[in-house]
């Protein structure tokens, strides 16, 4: 026990040491230290299957990164410049542990990702050891936020707000077509992430809606023809895949072609998958709700982020689906400035009493906040529907462009 105890703080010393020395060193305008460079650590799925939020969350710091740095850095730390440090997880949660260790390592002064909750919170475990903030832009699971670190900021809805999205999403577009008690079918994927959405809907339900079937599957599933037809055949009127990506991805190729779902189910939905995730399966995801991605001249958007969509479409040849990763960033900028510091305990003292709206770098027309907890005060599920091809947003009204269509309809 005394070898352990003696070994745990010789760790903590050498980490303290690896953070402390982690920027290099200028001076502001008043004579004051002020590190020049502040190293961000971007722990994250940057290949593996979750490689496709991972990307794009990605290029989405790199844009903020290149619009602060532009405008002169950080100007209350003596401009100071960001500096992006990507490790990648390879979407393996088991990798959260020794990126996260790399990236302390590295002399990071925060941390931005994680797709997975499993990878957020076995990464997290090192950073809060270390006093380095992790700002969270991809993990869903409530236990993320109930361990009592200060350190942990989320970008993404919990799994209750997340939940909540969905299943008024679903419950409006049954209503749309007629079913007044609408029956769930729910295939999850085993996983922090699958299991507390399932367990958030199951105490959400109320009224005449209902789980007719629950049932999971391992998270390491790539042939999704058995999940498929046992969804089919459970004949509820609406199904709702709880899993990652890829998994929405095969199964919406599935339901469209082999396993196509009966004339009672009305509705089927795969909360993980952005709509433009579909875009090789053709006319066979018409009528799939899935995660919207809004579009310049969007409802509910800002001017603000209508040019940085154009911009992100210039720096990258690609059309942006996730923002989570740009927000983050533009967080952290506001906590930097009003600490004036880089180091742990101050960055997350200040990201609990800062807020980001349209004026410093929120995309929404919003104003963000984090509770205790490190909780996002709002982040909208925007659901969209494949109609014609075509990603539609449809849910909620405020981002509404459209009314949502019936399955196979």
């Amino acid at each position: 026990m005394l070898r352990r105890t003696m070994r745990c703080g010789l760790l903590t010393l050498a980490i303290g040491s690896i953070v402390g020395a982690g920027a290099s060193i200028g001076m502001t305008a008043a004579g004051a230290s002020s590190p020049s460079t502040i190293k961000v650590g971007i722990v994250t799925d940057l290949s593996g299957s979750s490689s496709v939020l991972g990307v794009p969350e990605y290029e989405g710091e790199q844009l903020a990164v290149s619009e602060i740095n532009a405008a002169g850095g950080i100007k209350d730390m003596g401009g100071a410049k960001l500096k992006l440090m990507p490790f990648d997880t390879a979407s393996n949660p088991v990798n959260g542990i020794t990126e996260a260790q790399d990236a302390v390592s590295a002399g990071v002064s925060a941390v931005i990702g994680g797709e997975d909750s499993d990878t957020v919170l076995a990464g997290s475990n090192v950073t809060e050891r270390a006093g380095i903030p992790w700002l969270n832009t991809g993990g869903t699971a409530n236990s993320l936020l109930t361990r009592g670190y200060d350190g942990i900021f989320t970008f993404d809805f919990d799994s209750t707000q997340f939940a909540q999205g969905w299943l008024s999403a679903v419950e409006k577009a049954a209503s749309e077509q007629g079913i007044k008690s609408p029956t769930l079918v729910l295939p999850y994927s085993e996983s922090s992430y699958g299991d507390e959405f399932l367990s958030q809907l199951q105490k959400l339900v109320h009224g005449g809606t209902s789980i007719k079937s629950s049932f999971s599957y391992p998270v390491t599933t790539t042939a999704f023809s058995t999940v498929a037809a046992r969804a089919v055949n459970a004949d509820g009127s609406v199904i709702l895949n709880l899993g990652y990506p890829a998994d929405g991805v095969a199964l919406a190729g599935l339901f469209g072609s082999q396993s196509r779902p009966s004339a009672a189910t009305k509705v089927v939905g795969t909360a993980g998958t952005a709509c433009g995730q579909f875009s090789s399966l053709g006319a066979s995801a018409n009528g799939t709700l899935c995660l919207f991605t809004l579009s310049p001249g969007s409802k509910g958007t800002t001017s603000y982020y209508d040019a940085q969509y154009k911009d992100f479409q210039k720096k990258f040849k690609t059309i942006p689906t996730e923002w989570n990763g740009f927000t983050a960033v533009k967080f952290l900028v506001a906590a930097l400035e009003k600490a004036k510091s880089a180091k742990g305990a101050a960055l997350d003292s200040a990201l609990h009493h800062v807020a980001l709206t349209p004026a410093n770098g929120d995309i929404y027309s919003t104003h963000i906040t984090f509770s205790k907890t490190g909780e996002i005060s709002y982040w909208p599920v925007v659901v969209g529907q494949m109609q014609s091809g075509v990603p539609t947003s449809v849910y909620p009204p405020t981002f509404a462009s459209k009314t949502i269509k019936p399955y196979g309809g």
